[in-house]
């Protein structure tokens, strides 16, 4: 899973949870439309300041939106 899917899929739970669109959660996160959708299809790069932003907006941590794969090959 590449790392703008995970965002994507907690954007989309967020929607089908609570009824709203995905418009709502890019006003509240502090983004446009545009913007937000740029986020979510890896379009856009990913900051700091944007994980801030998208925590405060989706009401969530860090952790909900960052997954880390590690390389099971390896010993």
């Amino acid at each position: 899973m590449k790392e703008y899917e995970i965002i994507k899929f907690f954007v989309k739970e967020k929607c089908r949870n609570t009824g709203t669109k995905q418009k709502y959660w890019a006003a509240k996160c502090g983004y446009n439309e545009q913007t937000f959708s740029y986020i979510l299809n890896g379009n856009k790069k990913i900051y700091y300041s944007d994980i801030v932003k998208l925590c405060k907006g989706l009401e969530c941590q860090p952790n909900d939106l960052i997954k880390i794969e590690t390389d099971k090959k390896r010993a």
